[in-house]
């Protein structure tokens, strides 16, 4: 017990509990994102909203590669204000855990 080896009983807190998505409402957020991103110029308060959604969101690698949400939410990061492509880098960062569980 003193080694740490053990893992943590529970999951990290950085990931959220809410229950996953169906595959078709991640598309639709993916699909909000993308028109938020490829406004003129980029609608910041839709932006914050679908990344709002999704950091309350259980995400699987199932989402991952059906949706492509990842890479919308990667590309995001180079559009918005720093305090949005913060939040988007976070939760890319966190679902880059999944890949390593």
């Amino acid at each position: 017990e003193a080694s740490g080896a053990a893992p943590p009983p529970v999951a990290a807190p950085r990931v959220a509990a809410g229950p996953p998505l169906s595959v078709d409402e991640m598309a639709e957020l993916v699909v909000r994102l993308t028109r938020a991103m490829e406004a003129a110029p980029p609608d910041e308060v839709a932006i914050a909203a679908v990344l709002a959604a999704l950091q309350g969101t259980r995400m699987t690698l199932e989402l991952l590669r059906e949706t492509g949400v990842g890479k919308v939410v990667n590309t995001l990061k180079k559009v918005v204000r720093p305090a949005l492509a913060d939040h988007a880098r976070a939760l890319v960062d966190q679902w880059k855990t999944l890949k390593k569980e």
